[in-house]
């Protein structure tokens, strides 16, 4: 066995013990959280991925390569679950979301039956590693589109991390995938697809385990604005007290009804930094991100809208836009995930009560 194999094996060795490591500690995050299950379901992909090109651990690893395999060849479709869940605090389980599964099934028994380097081998694998770019481009997007609006600041800094290394070093072990689709990997290649699953596995590990707690953790659901003020009060540090009273003040006011209300922007109006304003609405607050914050006084104002009988010719569109929502659709998927029912529906059901 040459040198150069055996280093291969130590660091394929040290990401499949990284991932191991992190699956078991998202496995241990309590309340059923979606990402935390999903995150394990992904390491465990990244384990066996790690470990199956290497013939030497699959020979070790023979009695178990029924469950490695699988796991592997799928992971793309659980790194997909995993982004989507961990970045949308209002995540639920769809049944649309095993389609890319369904998807990378299809294309990887095609590759793995049909005779190697044969047309249809070649094809089902370059759709299935464009598909995997796909799944990894839409991870980063993901990642970066709802920055400024994240409150959770161990997760706002990750997701600059997560689309940055983890979503490029997924595409770039796609893209080689599909370069040396037709023959065996060169040398060069193989050792930095090895350092890229190490690097992966190890920059993961260290950040996944500093900021678990803050990126699983359940934001605060089910109570009215000026409840939530007063029950989370006693969680403001006295030097945050003064800030506390003009955020009340300002909400009150009605400032949520703005249109496109940045957190950045309602800093500058309470005279404050911005980190300061975040820590307050989230470790305060109990909000992790600025939407719900201000959903928590919009959606409270568009129940007693929908419901006042002097509104009823009102269209819903109208109490939408002058709540501060840009559009009928973030309006319906805030209230409906709320409410657990449509506005239209609430209207009805509240206009024929009263």
């Amino acid at each position: 066995m040459t040198q150069a194999i055996i280093i291969e094996i130590l660091a394929r060795g040290a990401a499949c013990g990284l991932s191991l490591l992190l699956a078991i500690s998202l496995l241990q995050v309590r309340g059923g959280n979606w990402a935390a299950r999903l995150g394990a379901l992904f390491t465990f992909g990244t384990a066996s991925y790690a470990v199956l090109p290497m013939p030497e651990l699959r020979i070790a690893l023979e009695p178990i390569m029924f469950f490695v395999y699988p796991l592997s060849v799928l992971n793309g479709a659980f790194f997909w679950w995993f982004a989507t869940a961990l970045f949308d605090d209002n995540f639920q389980w769809r049944w649309w979301r095993f389609i890319p599964f369904s998807l990378v099934v299809i294309l990887s028994t095609i590759h793995f039956w049909t005779p190697a380097n044969s047309f249809s081998n070649t094809l089902a694998l370059i759709i299935w590693q464009i598909l995997l770019v796909l799944l990894m481009g839409h991870a980063a997007y993901l990642a970066l589109h709802d920055f400024r609006d994240d409150l959770v600041e161990p997760r706002r800094r990750f997701r600059v991390v997560f689309a940055g290394l983890i979503g490029l070093t997924g595409i770039f072990l796609a893209i080689t995938e599909i370069i040396y689709a037709q023959e065996s990997f060169p040398a060069f290649a193989f050792q930095l697809q090895t350092a890229a699953v190490l690097a992966l596995s190890l920059s993961f590990s260290v950040w996944m385990l500093q900021a678990k707690p803050s990126l699983f953790e359940a934001g605060l659901t089910g109570r009215t604005a000026a409840g939530r003020l007063a029950v989370e009060a006693g969680r403001i540090a006295p030097e945050d007290q003064a800030l506390l009273t003009r955020l009340t003040e300002a909400m009150d006011a009605g400032v949520y009804r703005e249109l496109s209300l940045t957190v950045g922007g309602l800093a500058t109006r309470l005279r404050t930094p911005e980190h300061r304003l975040r820590k307050l609405i989230n470790n305060g607050l109990g909000h992790r991100n600025f939407s719900s914050f201000l959903n928590t006084y919009r959606l409270e104002d568009a129940k007693k809208a929908l419901a006042d009988p002097e509104r009823a010719r009102d269209q819903i569109l109208t109490i939408a836009l002058d709540l501060g929502f840009g559009s009928i659709a973030p309006f319906n998927r805030a209230f409906k995930a709320m409410t657990g029912t449509t506005p239209t529906a609430f209207r009805r059901e509240a206009l024929a009560q009263s």
